[in-house]
Parts: C-alpha cells; structure tokens; sequence
C-alpha cells in the first residue's frame, strides 16, 4: 500500500520540493497552505507522514501541531516541522510538543528523504520488537503452565 504523506507549507515551491523528492516512491502526496488546511486533509486522509511548516498564515504549524496531538486518531502520526529559524528556543519549543523531527530551511529533497527513512524505519523497528517481545512472554509463560501441570510439581497451593 502507498505511503501517503501530507506536506502543509504556505510556500508553493517547499510542496513542490516535497513532491519532487517522493516521486520516484510508492507515496500518495496532499497537500495543504496553511494549519487549518493541514488539519482538515489530515483528518480526512490520516496520513503516514506530515511534513509540516512552522510559519503560516491563518493557522500556523505549531498551532496546527498542537491540535494533532490533542486527536487521538491523529496524535501518533509523525510530523517533521519545517522552520527558518535555527534558534534553540524554537527547536525546543517543537521538540517539547512531541515533533518527530525537524529540518532548517532550505534543504535538499534527498536529506527529507534521509529523514523520512529514519523514522518509517524506527516505528517499523518498535514495531517488530513489540510483537517478538510479546510472543516471548506469550512462550515463556506457556512453558511455565505446562512445566506446573507435570504430576508432583505444586507441591502446595498457589496463593494470589
């Protein structure tokens, strides 16, 4: 199934560079100008991926970022944030609000495609070890019924 991933940039040319850089991909690209866009397609779309601006008009990204986490059906997608600035306080400020990740401006679509790949990999990853972890206790436990129902092995009453 395509990746789908929504880009939200009042900058026609940054979702230009969005989509260009996701061509050559299985991906599915919406598009949205401002937060109020962004959080409408995304709402509808729930995509995998949000590529999401800092500065807009009408409703910014970190307004838009704030009503994705208050969503319970949009609070776990991952969002890298778009921003001019490079200062501490606005990188701390995202990073406090749950952003994935972040990228300066301007960039090249090749390190937003780096970025992108670090973090599908990363969930596919937690993923993956969630499910092994649970089937391992599944088994232990198992073996552990199994071994107490073997003939002299409780020797007194469990108690709870």
């Amino acid at each position: 199934m395509a990746l789908k991933i929504l880009t939200v940039d009042d900058s026609k040319t940054i979702r230009m560079i969005v989509k260009k850089a996701f061509r050559p991909y299985d991906c599915v690209l919406h598009e949205g100008e401002n937060g109020v866009e962004g959080l409408a397609v995304a709402s509808r779309e729930k995509p995998d991926l949000i590529v999401l601006d800092i500065t807009m008009p009408i409703m910014s990204g970190i307004e838009m970022l704030e009503k994705l986490k208050s969503e319970s059906s949009l609070q776990d997608i991952p969002v890298i944030m778009l921003t001019a600035e490079s200062g501490k306080e606005n990188v701390m400020q995202i990073v406090k609000m749950g952003v994935t990740d972040y990228m300066v401006k301007p960039f090249k679509g090749e390190q937003l495609i780096e970025r992108v790949e670090k973090i599908l990999t990363l969930e596919t990853k937690r993923e993956k070890e969630t499910d092994e972890d649970t089937a391992k206790k599944y088994f232990s436990l198992e073996e552990d019924i199994q071994f107490l129902a073997l003939p002299g092995k409780i020797t007194r009453p469990i108690s709870m």
